[in-house]
């Protein structure tokens, strides 16, 4: 009979249709981190990404600054995937991981990096 193909796992992929194999993203990648993927199916380590709560460095997956949500992708290596200011916090666009805690809650609400109230840096 007909084998039954199944998507990989998450934290795996497969670069070739139709095989049976997935590889771990963790050990793709040579780390020493947990990557994991965020859909089933992964096709390649491009879909590998470090897990909520933390952000990539790099191969390396690095918790989340206090004050900060790192959804499962975070990434400093790009603007649209960086760790999100949560609200009361604030960073500066060119150190966007350096988080300070702001005195009145209501000059920060979150966000990108740099997202404090008008002339409140």
């Amino acid at each position: 009979g007909a084998s039954v193909c199944s998507l990989c796992p998450l934290g795996t992929f497969t670069n070739f249709e139709g095989t049976s194999e997935c590889r771990s993203c963790t050990a793709a990648l040579a780390s020493l981190d947990l990557f994991t993927t965020t859909t089933l199916g992964a096709s390649n380590t491009s879909f590998c990404v470090c897990p909520a709560g933390t952000y990539r460095s790099g191969l390396s997956c690095t918790s989340c600054p206090e004050g900060m949500t790192c959804p499962a992708g975070s990434d400093i290596s790009s603007r649209d995937t960086l760790p999100r200011v949560n609200v009361g916090y604030m960073t500066i666009p060119d150190e966007p991981l350096t988080v300070y805690k702001c005195e009145l809650e209501q000059h920060c609400p979150g966000g990108d990096p740099g997202s404090c109230e008008t002339l409140r840096d």
